[in-house]
């Protein structure tokens, strides 16, 4: 589920009433809670739907005073999850486990340019990463994306905005790409603690050459020197 930039410009110029008669009368009007709908799309995203996690956290910045936009766009997502009520996360397993329940195996979607063909080992962790640079046009602040796969499934994702904003694409991937290498370290640890022996390195795929050459060459550049220089403790990892 990805919304246009249309949409999002739409839900971030809105505004909604702050008197309470007004705002029941949005509830009276579309029939349900604003508040308690976003719980339902967060409950949803959190446990199995990473699709619309970007959405949802969009969505739930308006929680105090939603206008008739963000109404209509809640109501969309649910039809979205109606929609696509049979999709869901799909785990790889080497062996059958006979206490499953014995039901067909869904369809699994053949798209090769899906980031999931690149993961050349389902037994190790790997990491993709991204932002919307500047997307936020109240704040001009980014959102950063992270998922890690694991045995054929994201395990950890996440959607967040970044506490600054960033001068350009490349600072915005950075910082997106810190916050993946701390949820790899997490994840990395608890693998240790289960006994899950995971020797070879974490790969993480980044869509911006420069936060690569960054990260590759392991020091700033001319052009990021004025980054926070906690930001560059990925280097270290």
């Amino acid at each position: 589920m990805k919304p246009t930039p249309i949409l999002l410009k739409q839900l971030e110029n809105e505004k909604g009433p702050t008197d309470v008669s007004r705002q029941k009368a949005l509830v009276s009007k579309y029939g349900f809670s604003y508040h308690q709908a976003i719980g339902g799309l967060l409950f949803a995203a959190v446990t199995c739907r990473p699709d619309i996690i970007f959405y949802v956290i969009k969505l739930s910045q308006y929680s105090t005073t939603p206008a008739d936009h963000h109404f209509l766009a809640v109501k969309n997502s649910y039809r979205y999850l109606r929609t696509a009520i049979d999709h869901g996360i799909i785990y790889w397993r080497k062996c059958p486990q006979e206490d499953l329940p014995d039901k067909p195996p869904p369809d699994l979607r053949n798209d090769t340019e899906s980031d999931v063909s690149l993961i050349k080992n389902a037994e190790i962790p790997t990491a993709f990463v991204g932002s919307d640079w500047a997307g936020d046009t109240a704040t001009r602040k980014s959102v950063s994306g992270t998922t890690l796969y694991m045995a054929g499934g994201p395990i950890i994702y996440r959607s967040r905005q970044q506490p600054t904003v960033s001068l350009s694409s490349t600072e915005a991937e950075f910082i997106a790409a810190l916050d993946a290498g701390r949820s790899i370290l997490y994840l990395r640890s608890i693998l240790d603690d289960l006994d899950i022996d995971i020797s070879a390195a974490t790969d993480m795929f980044i869509n911006n050459a420069g936060a690569r050459q960054m990260a590759n060459a392991q020091c700033p550049t001319l052009r990021t020197r004025h980054l926070n220089l906690r930001y560059f403790s990925l280097l270290e990892w």
